[in-house]
């Protein structure tokens, strides 16, 4: 990192992080850069965006991950908005949903980066509807 940068492109509000290894954990699952130095310390206040296949490869090449449930698990809790591969929602989409089921991601995880997202989208002028008229989703007690 020098002059305040990540070395990733900065679009709309958005951060694309490369499929670079700055330590043991590569940056998709590595809470240390995508929250407390991009959000925390850098004050970013938009969306992180996954390389093709980045989550992917914390399980398949860099053997962070247990399997692919545990890499989707890593790379959400880390700090990850979109994952930019959308071929099979079973890679992503639904362990993802099996891990706020199980409780080994907090809702809160999955509201927050979303909010991330629709935050930048507001602000950016993508949306036209404000958040605050939503309706609110029903959650089990």
């Amino acid at each position: 990192m020098r002059d305040g940068k990540c070395g990733q492109r900065k679009v709309v509000g958005q951060k694309s992080q490369p499929l670079v290894r700055l330590s043991v954990i590569p940056i998709t699952g590595n809470a240390y850069f995508l929250t407390d130095v991009l959000r925390k310390r850098m004050a970013f206040q938009g969306f992180v965006v996954s390389d093709s296949d980045a989550v992917e490869y914390l399980y398949r090449k860099h053997h962070v991950a247990a399997d692919m449930k545990d890499a989707v698990r890593q790379a959400i809790l880390a700090g990850l908005n979109v994952r930019t591969n959308f071929q099979q929602l079973s890679l992503y989409v639904l362990p993802l949903r099996d891990l706020v089921r199980e409780g080994a991601v907090p809702m809160a995880v999955l509201d927050a980066r979303v909010r991330d997202v629709l935050r930048v989208k507001m602000r950016e002028g993508s949306s036209t509807t404000p958040i605050a008229s939503w309706p609110r989703p029903m959650r089990k007690s």
